[in-house]
């Protein structure tokens, strides 16, 4: 929304040459000249359990920020059940965030790209909620 066009937490989509993902994600670049903090984005990690009980993670995957986007990521549902994976998340991380989202995989015909879209947008809206409430500031 036009209010929080000036903080760093947002949702987006990207198509490249591997995969369509719709995903939340951490915008480092002049980061300074926005608001929301890193350690505050990423506290989210801790509720993201809670989250999973409420939509079908079965397209969902996390990855380290500085992670390159055509890398293969870890399917959401290996992170939540493995604390060792969780810890590796969080040493790849480094100083940085995380990414979670849906993600379509070439050469997979999307139906519906839009629906499949906005529904999604409507299942990461509680975490990028989470993000404007005070006590994640």
């Amino acid at each position: 929304s036009e209010s929080r066009q000036d903080e760093n937490a947002c949702l987006a989509v990207l198509l490249n040459q591997k995969q369509y993902q719709i995903y939340l994600m951490y915008q480092h670049y002049k980061s300074e000249e926005r608001y929301g903090s890193i350690a505050a984005y990423n506290q989210l990690l801790a509720i993201l359990k809670e989250w999973s009980k409420t939509v079908d993670i079965k397209d969902y995957y996390i990855w380290p920020q500085p992670e390159h986007e055509l890398d293969d990521h870890l399917a959401l549902s290996d992170y939540l059940s493995d604390t060792k994976k969780q810890e590796e998340l969080k040493k790849a991380m480094r100083d940085r965030t995380f990414q979670m989202g849906k993600l379509f995989f070439y050469p997979q015909e999307i139906e519906h790209v839009e629906q499949i879209t906005a529904e999604t947008l409507q299942e990461l809206a509680p975490l990028y909620q989470k993000l404007g409430a005070e006590k994640f500031q």
